[in-house]
Parts: C-alpha cells; structure tokens; sequence
C-alpha cells in the first residue's frame, strides 16, 4: 500500500510528464505550420488552396519539398543554402528521432524508470527514451529554435523595438 506522500509524488511526476509531452507536441506543431506557411507562400496559396496542398505531404516530405523549392527555384545564396539544408536536416531528424517515439511509442513510468517504448519500423528494435522529463524539455527548446531559425531565415531578424 502506498502513503498519501508517494501517490501525490507519483501524481505530480504523472503531470509533469503530460505538461512535457504537450509542450513537445504544441511546439512541434508550430515548427510544422511555419513550414506549410512557408511552402503555401512560396507557391502563392492563398486560402483552401493551402490546406488542400500542403496537407498531403508528411512531415519529411513537407521538409523536402520546401527545402527544395526554397534552395533550387526561389534563388538564396550559397550560405542561405547551407542554412536551409542545417534546418530541414535538424527538423527531420527531430520528427524521426523525437516526434514519431514521443506520439507513437508506448509512454511508462514505474517505481524504478520511465520514458517511452518505441519501435522502428524498419529495424524492428524497441528503444527506450526519456528517462528524464528534462530530456524531453530539450527537445521542445530544439523545436523552438528550428522554428525561430526558419523565420529569421526567410523574413531576416525582427528589429528591436528598444530606443
């Protein structure tokens, strides 16, 4: 039988663990609308055009094809390239190394562990991750400046507003 201390900790790492996973999700979320906005304006979508064109492309693929619009038909130059081919590769890594376990595997937390239970699809090995909520919080951070990244890229660094 547990004490009223240990299912209230217990409770508590429970919800810091869903306040991580959200995080993670909303800020990936984000770093994937700035992406589609990207490619709906670069193509001059404008209204249900948008949705109905850049809906249909995953994660990945969405990566790709902007990527390569931005580089080979919109002109950058040879540091913009290097710039876009960081990002998109940091971005995919981020969907298939994070995004996928986190919204696909198995989460568990148990007396002595937790994190997610995750397997390939094409090597078929189950791995774990996220032992640690601050594990997953980095993650988020990653989203996030990928994000801020890709916007400075495109529209150049916000002015200050400072005097």
């Amino acid at each position: 039988m547990k004490s009223a201390e240990a299912i209230e900790a217990e409770r508590q790492q429970l919800d810091s663990l869903y306040r991580a996973i959200g995080r993670f999700m909303f800020a990936f979320s984000q770093l994937e609308f700035i992406i589609r906005h990207l490619l709906g304006e670069a193509l001059g979508l404008i209204d249900r055009r948008f949705e109905i064109v850049t809906s249909t492309y995953d994660f990945a693929k969405l990566c790709s094809v902007t990527e390569a619009l931005y580089i080979e038909t919109l002109g950058c130059s040879p540091e913009e390239e290097e710039a876009f081919r960081r990002i998109f590769k940091e971005c995919k890594s981020l969907n298939g190394d994070v995004r996928v376990p986190v919204a696909h595997g198995t989460w568990f937390i148990d007396e002595s562990s937790m994190g997610v239970r995750h397997t390939n699809r094409e090597k078929f090995k189950p791995n774990v991750k996220f032992s640690k909520i601050a594990e997953l919080d980095v993650q988020s951070d990653k989203a996030d400046s990928l994000k801020s990244a890709l916007i400075k890229l495109i529209i150049g660094p916000i002015p200050s507003t400072d005097g």
